[in-house]
């Protein structure tokens, strides 16, 4: 099950006696335990009805006790339990009581809602079947583009804000979270619109130029996603990034040393990797972490070998003109992601 069925669920007061919540996005756990406790206890009663526990130091008589300690007033009481080890890693439970929590799962009174919330776990564990036989398993992975973006938009709209769609597709593009190997998460998302929100100040509407001046990078990132957006035929988002970095005082001449850098690491990649070498063969002989050449390989299939040759010869006149001329340097780089689009 997704966190969206569950939503669902909670909506049409289907609600099971026992869940696992697993999966990176520890943001959307939370939302979900928040819906799930507000469908069925007053905020009046929460201490007296929600019991939260530490995985790591949690015996299986507190969880047993807890679930079997009927509700205050209402029909239900929820208990918790975080990052319990026997579901991934180096059990601290006996294996007696992980079986007799295993049992008691599947006799649950109807008074009480379990919830186990993990970011990891082993699909072999007893306990993990046993919550799968008797209640619902839900995943929270990172949200697809589509659903970062009502995730966004639904997160202005909470602070009377509307976010226009060019805002909102460079805000998401500029940000590093649908990168498959990014780390970035929910809670990174949250706090880089709290700094729009605040930049915006009174505006009722979220425009592009309050994205582009709230967002602050390094250049590296920048330029790779720069990069990115011209591979994807997105000239003037990766335009509004080459602003950003010259309004963030980086100096063109570094601007273009970066990009060449880039594009030779790409170039290079793609030989290496349509002569059959693996991943970490490419960072041996090119002499790069491995997790830099993953990112260039992201972006090998943005660029032809011709496309890959044009943008280095022209960045290589562009950097004797910056030299030898009073060439404009920003206009310079910008005819270059012209010509690289």
């Amino acid at each position: 099950m997704d966190y969206k069925q569950l939503m669902k669920d909670i909506k049409n007061n289907s609600i099971s006696k026992v869940y696992l919540f697993y999966g990176e996005e520890f943001l959307l756990s939370q939302m979900l335990l928040k819906n799930l406790k507000k469908s069925f206890i007053s905020p009046q009663y929460e201490q007296l009805n929600v019991t939260s526990f530490d995985g790591k130091t949690v015996t299986v008589d507190e969880i047993i006790n807890a679930c079997e300690t009927l509700p205050f007033i209402e029909s239900k009481r929820l208990v918790v339990v975080n990052n319990i080890s026997v579901l991934h890693g180096t059990n601290s439970i006996s294996s007696k009581d992980i079986d007799a929590l295993c049992n008691y799962i599947g006799n649950l009174p109807p008074s009480s809602c379990l919830v186990f919330i993990n970011k990891d776990i082993d699909k072999k564990r007893k306990l993990y079947k046993a919550i799968l036989k008797y209640g619902e398993v839900v995943e929270y992975n990172k949200l697809s583009k589509i659903d970062l973006s009502r995730w966004i938009t639904k997160r202005t709209h909470l602070r009377k804000k509307k976010i226009e769609n060019n805002a909102l597709n460079f805000f998401i593009e500029s940000s590093d979270y649908l990168n498959r190997d990014s780390k970035m998460n929910l809670s990174d998302i949250e706090n880089d619109i709290e700094k729009i929100l605040a930049f915006s100040k009174d505006k009722a509407v979220i425009e592009l130029n309050d994205i582009e001046s709230s967002i602050q990078e390094n250049t590296d990132t920048n330029i790779f996603k720069m990069l990115e957006l011209l591979g994807k035929g997105s000239i003037s988002q990766s335009l509004s990034l080459l602003d950003i970095l010259i309004k963030n005082g980086e100096p063109p001449v570094k601007i273009l040393f970066m990009i060449v850098r880039q594009i030779r690491l790409i170039y290079h990649s793609k030989l290496l990797m349509d002569a059959g070498y693996s991943t970490n063969d490419i960072s041996k002989i090119m002499g790069e972490r491995p997790f830099v050449v993953t990112k260039a390989l992201n972006q090998v299939k943005l660029f032809s070998y011709e496309k890959l040759n044009a943008i280095y010869e022209y960045a290589a006149k562009i950097d004797i003109k910056m030299k030898s001329t009073q060439l404009d340097h920003k206009l310079a780089l910008e005819m270059l992601l012209v010509i690289a689009n």
